[in-house]
């Protein structure tokens, strides 16, 4: 292995990586739905004192295992329930995903490649997104990484036949339980897929024998069972629910509910977004690839006829490297090839592929200066300058263009960033051509993350602007001082419990400490309630009961689902209202329209507040 010493040089870099990782998290409220739906089971778990069955809105929620709660839950408990503490779990997570990919490439290639792959994957535009958004993805993605790394220094240690074999084939077994503890069977899917992929291209079925299948086992049932047993006894039918509705359904797109279509794509969106995700470096592609298979099949380790790598080969940290590069590309491809056929392909599901992928893509960095690799760095530079320039002027054509868009048009300070965010991604391009071009990598590098990294800075005041539209805080922070704890809130529903969530987790507790929760709509067949196992959760309400609510004298409210764009209104899609329901128009609201019963209007007014319109 490479290794390399690491300086001063490192720790700074590393520490400006970090300060970008977690800049601004705490400053825009929580994106609903994904991100209402972590922060509110996290909150209620930590309120609840509940750390087994998941809790969301006041009522069960039975979708995906416990490990993103838990760490939300612990965060609350260290630094208290705001957004901040919601999102440091995944900015410290997506910084440990940099830290392993700084490491991997140090023992791969060296320092330089290191410090490489720590800034190609800070700035690469999935990574930065998933760091700043409360989802599971970048959680998975790490583990993701981190049994890519374990597997590829088992198979080292395993081909030099040293004593350090089992303790990483056990490092291996360890994270795919915590991926399962994370995503359920999926990371004992891809653990199963990695090892098979090594197999056919080593032609070493035996394989599946050194890996030590039955420890293996034992120890993801150590990190699994103890959970999956008590949730089962607390909430019987929820094994099957999950493995049957939330993973085998899934697969053939017969989910319920069918809530995901916002971000469901085609087979070539899917492959469309992928290349987003790797932005900027999807430009160097082709390069990436042909290094990489040249390099797996330079070294490629030799065996005797019983399937054992022989032990004493030469130029064994060529041939480590080999095996490196064999399983960084099978990490890069196995997410994009596994749902590449599946018809629930969500938009974020090939995301474990960038980190193995900016690692290729740092180990051809690392020579590109080299008359070997002349063509490769030309073309390069010509794509970043071409990328460059049509970004730059993208700033100047884009406000206009984009004025139109119902979304923009609600957060219309979104777009006074467009042009600051293409003035920046466009420079860095445009320099890290001419660097190139001159033979000097690590200037393009630097000069191309610096100023990624300050136009992701300025992103997260995008954010910031965009959060009327894709959060309910500003809303509720207006109307609650107003409405008082006893004021009835229902939501009209939507495709995601988490987004009436969101409405909840604003509201917060009530003067005895009790979480509020939200009332939502059951009755909309194009809204339908998930059907976990029973009891129903007490939060769902029909129309007449609505209605019956309504007259009832005390304070009520509802609200309009966040996604209905203006075209909704007027037409058969328009959401059914409770009988003489007041509208007032706010815009913090964002599409969200709230309607008041008299007893909440006549708060309303009593308290000064009006609407914007």
């Amino acid at each position: 292995m490479v290794d390399g010493a690491a300086s001063v040089w490192d720790l700074l870099l590393l520490g400006v990586i970090l300060i970008s990782t977690m800049w601004g998290m705490g400053s825009y409220g929580l994106y609903e739905p994904h991100e209402a739906h972590f922060a509110g089971v996290g909150r209620e778990m930590l309120t609840r004192n509940d750390w087994v069955t998941p809790h969301l809105n006041g009522g069960r929620y039975l979708t995906k295992p416990p490990l993103l709660y838990w760490m939300v839950a612990t965060s609350y408990s260290i630094f208290g329930i705001a957004e901040g503490a919601a999102r440091l779990p995944l900015s410290l997570i997506g910084f440990s995903g940099i830290l392993l990919a700084w490491q991997w490439a140090r023992q791969l290639w060296g320092i330089r490649a290191a410090r490489a792959a720590a800034v190609m994957l800070t700035v690469s535009f999935g990574w930065y997104i998933f760091s700043h958004q409360l989802m599971i993805d970048a959680l998975l993605s790490v583990i993701f990484l981190a049994q890519l790394y374990t597997l590829w220094r088992a198979l080292c240690a395993d081909r030099a036949q040293s004593g350090g074999t089992r303790r990483w084939w056990l490092l291996f077994h360890a994270s795919t339980g915590l991926s399962i503890m994370a995503k359920g069977p999926l990371g004992l899917g891809f653990a199963i897929l990695m090892l098979l992929a090594c197999a056919i291209w080593l032609r070493d079925w035996r394989l599946f024998l050194r890996c030590h299948p039955v420890l293996g086992l034992a120890i993801m049932i150590v990190i699994v069972a103890p959970w999956a047993t008590l949730i089962e006894m607390r909430n019987p039918g929820y094994l099957r629910y999950v493995i049957e509705n939330e993973n085998l359904k899934r697969v053939v797109d017969k989910r319920w509910p069918p809530d995901y279509s916002g971000v469901k794509v085609s087979w070539l969106g899917f492959l469309g977004v992928t290349a987003i995700w790797m932005a900027p470096w999807i430009l160097v592609l082709p390069q990436v690839l042909s290094f990489g298979w040249k390099n797996m099949l330079s070294r490629k380790p030799a065996s005797d006829e019983g399937g054992r790598w022989l032990k004493a080969q030469p130029d064994a940290g060529a041939q480590n490297t080999a095996l490196g590069v064999m399983v960084l590309l099978i990490g890069s491809a196995l997410p994009v090839l596994l749902f590449l056929p599946i018809p629930a392909r969500l938009i974020y599901y090939s995301l474990p592929a960038v980190p193995p992928m900016m690692l290729l893509v740092a180990g051809w960095w690392n020579g590109i200066d080299g008359d070997c690799f002349k063509k490769g760095r030309w073309a390069a530079a010509l794509l970043f300058a071409l990328a460059g320039i049509a970004v730059f002027v993208s700033g100047f054509i884009l406000p206009e263009k984009l004025a139109w868009v119902s979304e923009l048009m609600a957060a219309p300070h979104t777009i006074e960033y467009i042009p600051r965010m293409a003035f920046l991604l466009g420079l860095g391009l445009f320099f890290c051509a001419i660097a190139l071009a001159l033979r000097r990598s690590n200037l393009a590098l630097g000069a191309l993350g610096s100023f990624l990294i300050a136009a992701l800075a300025v992103n997260v005041y995008g954010f910031s602007a965009f959060d009327n539209v894709m959060s309910s805080k500003r809303l509720v922070q207006r109307l609650d001082p107003a409405m008082g704890d006893d004021c009835i809130w229902v939501s009209e529903g939507s495709a995601e419990i988490g987004a009436s969530a969101g409405l909840a987790y604003y509201l917060g507790q009530d003067k005895n400490g009790k979480a509020r929760t939200v009332l939502i709509m059951s009755d909309d067949s194009r809204r339908p309630p998930p059907a976990f196992p029973p009891p129903a959760p007490d939060y769902l309400l029909d129309l007449p009961h609505l209605n019956e609510l309504w007259q009832s004298g005390k304070p009520v409210l509802f609200v309009t689902d966040f996604k209905r764009s203006p075209k909704d209104w007027g037409s058969a899609t328009a959401p059914r209202l409770p009988d003489n329901a007041q509208r007032v128009d706010f815009l913090e609201g964002g599409f969200r329209r709230v309607y008041f019963n008299r007893p909440a209007l006549e708060r309303l007014l009593k308290s000064g507040l009006k609407g914007d319109q």
